[in-house]
C-alpha cells in the first residue's frame, strides 16, 4: 500500500486527492495485479500440461507403462581388424540394427551400395588412383604427410583438411570424392583404370602395411577420412558411402564412425615365429564339432580372447586322452593354411564367420572349387573349413544370406597351399570340382 502511495505522490505532486478516489485507484491496481498473477499462473500450468502430454506420449511407445528400474538401451557392438599389422590390431564399433562385418574387417549395413567403416594402417599411395601403376609412393610417417598423399591423389577432389579427433585421439579430417563421371561397370571395373592380376580395372585409394587395398566401389562415392595418431601408430579411418545413401543412412554411418574404440593387439607368444600369434594361455579353447576327410577325423576348435573381443579356429587330429589345445591367431589381412603330415597328409583353411554367411568356397585359380563344411558354434555363428587337395592358390568367395556374393578380391582372402600329396577322400567334404 505504501508503495501504491509513493508512486502517486510522484505522479500527481502535491495534489490530494479525495480519500474514495484514493482508495478507488487502489483497488484497480490491486485487481489488475491479482489478473496479472492468475494469467501467468495459468499459462505455466498449461505449459507444464503440455509439456507432460508430449512427454508421456514419447515415452508411451508401445503403450507400455514405464519401467523405471530398465536399464538405459545400449546399441550392439561388433569387433573388427584392422588391415595391416601394429601394435593397435583392432577396433570395436557400436551400431545399430543391420549392421554386420561379413570379413572380420570392414562393418556395413545391409542394403545400401556403399555404406562401410574400416580402419587401415596405410603404407603406400598412388599419385593417381585409376593410373596407380608406377605411382605408388611411401608417404613419410606422420599425420601430415598421409593426408598431404591423400590430398594430392588425381583424379579425386579432396576438401581442405581440418584438425580433427575420433575415438579419443587427434589427427586430421578430409573428405574424398571419385568423379561421378567415371563409367563403372561389372564388380567395380572402373573403365580405363590400370587392371590387377585377377583382371579388375580398379580405381586404387591405398594399399596397407600388408598389402591390403582399398579401392572405390562406384562413381561418386564419398570417403570420409580420419587420420589420427593412435599412441604414435598412424590409423586412418574410413566411412565411406554411395552417392544415392538417404539422410538416415549417413546419419547411422555417422554414428558408427564416432563410437570407434582402438584396442590393442595380443601379445606374442614365445613360440611365434613370425605369422603366427599365441593367443594368451587364458584364452578358452572349446571344441565345436569334428568332421571327416584325408582318412582321418579331425577335430573343429575355436579360442577366444579372455575380453572375448576376438575368436580364432583350427583344426587338429582327434585325439584321446587330453584336452584341445588352443588355437594360433594367424597373421591380420592373412589367411592361415594349417597343414600335416601326420596322422595322414592334410590341409585346411578355417575361419569364424557369422550367422550372416551361408557358405564359403575357395576358388582355386586353376578353376577347382573347394566348398566348407559349416560347423555350428554355441551362441550363434559358425566355423567354416574347407580341405585343400593338391597344391594351388586362389581366393576365398562369401555366400550371405541375402543373397550377395563377396568374391574375395583383397589380399585378405587370398590362399596358397602346397601339394603333399593329400586327397581328401570320402566323407564330410564333397570332392573339388570346377566353378
Amino acid at each position: 500500500m505504501d508503495d501504491t502511495r509513493e508512486t502517486l505522490r510522484r505522479v500527481v505532486g502535491d495534489y490530494a486527492p479525495k480519500r474514495e478516489g484514493y482508495e478507488r485507484v487502489v483497488r484497480r491496481l490491486e485487481r489488475k495485479r491479482r489478473r496479472q498473477r492468475i494469467f501467468a499462473a495459468a499459462m505455466a500450468a498449461a505449459i507444464v500440461l503440455l509439456g507432460s502430454v508430449l512427454f508421456a506420449q514419447q515415452l508411451r511407445g508401445d503403450n507400455a507403462p514405464l519401467d523405471r528400474n530398465s536399464p538405459i538401451p545400449v546399441l550392439p557392438t561388433i569387433d573388427a581388424r584392422v588391415f595391416g599389422s601394429g601394435d593397435h590390431e583392432g577396433f570395436r564399433v557400436q551400431t545399430p540394427r543391420g549392421w554386420y562385418s561379413p570379413d572380420g574387417r570392414t562393418v556395413l549395413k545391409r542394403g545400401p551400395e556403399v555404406l562401410a567403416v574400416s580402419v587401415w594402417d596405410v603404407e603406400k599411395v598412388p599419385r593417381d588412383a585409376c593410373h596407380w601403376r608406377g605411382t605408388l609412393g611411401e608417404p613419410g610417417p606422420t599425420v601430415d604427410d598421409l593426408v598431404g598423399a591423400l590430398v594430392a591423389q588425381k583424379p579425386r577432389i579432396a576438401t581442405e583438411p581440418t584438425e580433427g579427433t575420433l575415438g579419443g585421439y587427434p589427427g586430421r579430417y578430409l573428405e574424398w570424392l571419385v568423379p561421378a563421371d567415371m563409367v563403372v561397370t561389372g564388380d567395380a571395373d572402373f573403365h580405363g583404370c590400370d587392371s590387377q592380376e585377377n583382371g579388375h580395372l580398379d580405381f586404387v585409394g591405398w594399399f596397407s602395411n600388408l598389402d591390403a587395398e582399398q579401392y572405390a566401389q562406384v562413381a561418386g562415392q564419398v570417403d570420409r577420412l580420419w587420420v589420427l595418431d593412435v599412441d604414435g601408430q598412424r590409423l586412418l579411418v574410413d566411412a565411406a558411402y554411395s552417392p544415392d545413401t538417404t539422410h538416415a543412412d549417413r546419419s547411422e554411418l555417422d554414428q558408427v564412425a564416432e563410437s570407434i574404440r582402438f584396442t590393442l593387439a595380443a601379445p606374442i607368444g614365445p613360440n611365434d615365429s613370425g605369422p603366427g600369434i599365441d593367443l594368451p594361455a587364458s584364452a578358452n579353447t572349446t571344441r565345436v564339432g569334428t568332421l571327416r576327410a584325408f582318412g582321418t577325423t579331425w577335430n573343429v576348435k575355436v579360442s577366444r580372447a579372455p575380453t572375448g573381443y576376438y575368436a580364432v579356429s583350427c583344426v587338429g587330429p582327434a585325439t584321446t586322452g587330453s584336452g584341445p589345445r588352443r588355437c594360433e591367431r594367424h597373421r591380420p589381412d592373412r589367411v592361415s593354411v594349417q597343414t600335416f603330415d601326420r596322422p595322414s597328409p592334410a590341409a585346411f583353411i578355417s575361419q569364424v564367420v557369422g550367422e550372416n554367411v551361408r557358405a564359403i568356397d575357395v576358388v582355386a585359380d586353376d578353376g577347382r572349387v573347394f566348398h566348407a563344411v559349416m560347423v555350428p558354434v554355441r551362441g550363434g555363428g559358425f566355423v567354416a573349413v574347407v580341405a585343400l587337395e593338391g597344391g594351388g592358390s586362389g581366393r576365398l568367395v562369401y555366400h550371405l544370406t541375402d543373397g550377395s556374393i563377396d568374391q574375395g578380391r583383397g589380399q585378405e582372402a587370398h590362399v596358397e597351399w602346397t601339394d603333399q600329396g593329400q586327397v581328401i577322400g570320402a566323407g564330410s567334404f564333397p570332392p573339388p570340382g570346377r566353378a
